[in-house]
């Protein structure tokens, strides 16, 4: 009814249909058109319309590090207004057009609203809460009576799981009570720093030495050049004349690694990306400070519960009749192959023949936050 009514007084009628077979679709004309042909005997003009697509493989974007690009990447040396961190050596490895774009050209991507606590936030306020614990031992010797006693005061985390949700998520200086969604996200927060606790309590006595410790130093990386680093070490303590340097994650990682080059590998599937940036606040910290015995670890928040959950790093050796994990208790004897590997990774970062251009790996790309400039 509705079809002949709005046909019923046209002069010229154009009548189109897909011809395209594809999943559920026929490409057949529609009984309309039918209708018309052969029982009304309309007179119809038919006519086939076809277009050629080809679909051009996407081009290949590199950026040569011309003049204007090696004087953006000089703002990284000492005496610049720049410094990388491991975030940034480890986006590097990773894709270095990504690196390129955010931080040679600090591209920032669109702002969008979250509905809910993103990752990185929520890694932001169990880091606060755990800093605002330690803070005040800093320098103290700490107990498995006093670490069970604080996380038994539910009063003293909730206080600090709100005060770091006004920080880091509503951005502002009124605290208020967490409600729906954000107080079950809180109650999550609380069973992991409880859960760190605990296992803290099994390192006990230590000292605490430092919360969220600040880095802004410079390093030699060709021999001539110094390039400024920054970062900030989550927690640092000692025990038994033992600096242990620990990075606190929130996402899954891996704590076994097999060569030093398995942590600068692009190609290399889940590239302990951890790994790498608490051998490189160890490197840092034994530069600065010197210490006796340094010990890296990783706290894997997801891991914190598992009957076995260890924070140390290990190293795996393959040798012809077996293979050997060997636990990382001291860093020095790795530090000079470290930072031998790191140092080809900033030469290569400041190499003018090397431009910057895009990963192989696209499993990378799937997040990316530029993936619609590649269009990958």
């Amino acid at each position: 009814y509705y079809f002949y009514r709005m046909i019923y007084r046209a002069k010229r009628l154009y009548l189109l249909y897909d011809t395209r077979t594809e999943g559920l679709q026929t490409g057949e004309m529609s009984r309309y058109i039918y209708q018309l042909k052969y029982h009304y005997q309309v007179p119809i003009q038919e006519k086939v319309v076809s277009y050629d697509i080809t679909v051009k493989e996407n081009q290949i974007i590199q950026i040569p590090k011309n003049e204007f690009v090696q004087k953006q990447l000089n703002r990284f040396l000492s005496g610049g207004d720049r410094a990388l961190s491991a975030s940034a050596i480890n986006t590097y490895i990773d894709c270095p057009l990504k690196f390129y774009l955010g931080y040679v050209e600090k591209v920032s991507p669109e702002d969008e609203v979250a509905e809910s606590i993103e990752a990185s936030t929520f890694g932001s306020i169990y880091h606060g809460v755990m800093e605002n614990i330690y803070q005040r031992m800093q320098g103290k010797l700490v107990t498995g009576d006093l670490l069970e006693k604080i996380q038994k005061d539910d009063t003293l985390l909730t206080n600090l799981i709100e005060a770091m949700f006004a920080k880091h998520y509503f951005q502002t200086s009124r605290i208020r009570p967490l409600t729906g969604q954000n107080y079950l996200t809180g109650e999550i927060i609380r069973k992991y720093v409880k859960q760190t606790l605990i296992t803290d309590r099994k390192h006990t006595p230590f000292i605490y030495l430092h919360s969220e410790f600040p880095i802004d130093t410079t390093h030699t990386f060709d021999g001539t050049r110094q390039i400024r680093l920054k970062g900030s070490i989550d927690r640092i303590d000692e025990k038994d004349g033992i600096t242990r340097i620990i990075d606190y994650k929130t996402g899954k990682g891996e704590t076994t690694f097999k060569t030093m080059y398995d942590l600068f590998d692009p190609q290399k599937r889940d590239r302990p990306k951890a790994i790498m940036q608490v051998f490189m606040y160890a490197m840092i910290y034994s530069q600065i400070n010197h210490p006796k015995s340094l010990c890296p670890g990783i706290y894997h928040l997801r891991d914190l519960f598992k009957i076995q959950f260890d924070w140390s790093i290990i190293h795996e050796i393959k040798t012809e009749k077996k293979r050997i994990e060997q636990t990382i208790y001291d860093f020095s004897p790795y530090i000079q192959e470290f930072t031998d590997t790191f140092n080809k990774c900033i030469q290569e970062i400041f190499n003018p023949e090397i431009p910057f251009k895009q990963t192989e790996n696209t499993q990378i790309c799937e997040y990316c936050d530029f993936a619609t400039i590649c269009k990958r």
